[in-house]
């Protein structure tokens, strides 16, 4: 070709356009494309190279820009209903005790405050998801299972007025749900199993030589199986 162009063409996923350096136009329109061997597209659209490399740029931006708001969005949605399947949850009693130890807090930053021992503008008082959330990441246990955590109602971590003592046991205050049988080992498992026998194949967006991401995608159901923008892979530690 005598110019240097850049085409491109319709995707199913986001950023639903791809793009690349032309390598060939051929006579029935389609573009053979840098970084694309043996596939063919049909342009949307095809501009001179360094133009179309100016608004793969943009594309890219937007992607990104659009992952970052996914990725938070996900991340709010999961706050909200994590605790919906947390692990470790309360019993009646132990619900009754937390909020026994929340007014206690309550009561104690009050006393503190009253009194003029301390200030309360940096520390922000528990709630009973902070508790769940202490419970389910497996802090302050014992090995027998007795939560034993200490709260800041104020701000001067160094003086003992300034907790109050959370203590919880297992059996009577909190359990574990008979219905967490979720394993992590096995994500990955049941992610490629629903895609066995299918047409996969690794693209990447953007620019070839630097692309903005690849992922592993499913041809036949048009759906991404795994984003290298997203997720990350760690071996399994067995047990």
């Amino acid at each position: 070709m005598k110019y240097k162009l850049y085409a491109f063409w319709k995707h199913d996923i986001p950023p639903y356009v791809l793009g690349g350096e032309v390598t060939e136009i051929k006579s029935n329109g389609r573009v053979c494309v840098k970084g694309f061997t043996g596939y063919s597209f049909l342009p949307l659209q095809i501009l001179p190279l360094e133009e179309g490399r100016a608004k793969q740029k943009e594309i890219d931006l937007a992607l990104k820009n659009y992952k970052n708001t996914i990725k938070k969005a996900e991340e709010e949605l999961r706050s909200h209903t994590k605790q919906l399947s947390l692990k470790y949850t309360l019993t009646e009693i132990g619900h009754e005790h937390v909020s026994d130890f929340l007014k206690e807090c309550s009561a104690k930053r009050k006393e503190v405050l009253d009194a003029g021992l301390d200030t309360a503008c940096q520390t922000t008082l528990p709630t009973k998801a902070d508790i769940l959330r202490e419970l389910n990441d497996g802090e302050n246990i014992d090995d027998y299972g007795e939560y034993d955590s200490d709260w800041a109602v104020t701000d001067n971590t160094d003086e003992d007025f300034a907790y109050v003592k959370c203590r919880l046991t297992y059996g009577i205050d909190y359990f574990i749900r008979e219905d967490t049988d979720t394993d992590e080992d096995t994500l990955l498992w049941d992610i490629l199993q629903k895609h066995r026998g299918h047409k996969v194949s690794i693209v990447s967006y953007g620019d070839n030589d630097a692309p903005a991401n690849i992922a592993l995608e499913c041809e036949d159901c048009g759906e991404v199986i795994l984003d290298a923008g997203i997720y990350t892979i760690y071996a399994r530690k067995d047990s």
